[in-house]
């Protein structure tokens, strides 16, 4: 079995790989406020409009606070408690 093109496979790096399985798998634990504990998932989106929201299924309820001196997005804010998530 190939893990990429060709037949050699590619190296892990293991490190990194633990980083994205916790960034992409473990999303349900950065749903809820460490502080007030307020839900983040926001209404349903459409089914039909879901594939312009990278397939995800609800809105988010988080606030971002965006910089125009840096050009993005450097925190966001629970809109219960106002407590600040930093970026990660």
């Amino acid at each position: 079995m190939s893990a990429g093109k060709g037949d050699t496979p590619r190296k892990v790096d293991q490190k990194k790989w633990a980083e994205n399985y916790d960034r992409i798998f473990k999303k349900d634990s950065t749903r809820f406020c460490s502080k007030c504990g307020a839900d983040w998932q926001g209404k349903p989106i459409p089914e039909a409009d879901q594939h312009h929201f990278g397939g995800k299924k609800h809105f988010s309820r988080l606030i971002g606070i965006y910089s125009q001196e840096l050009d993005r997005t450097v925190y966001y804010q629970c809109p219960d408690c106002g407590s600040e998530i930093t970026r990660k």
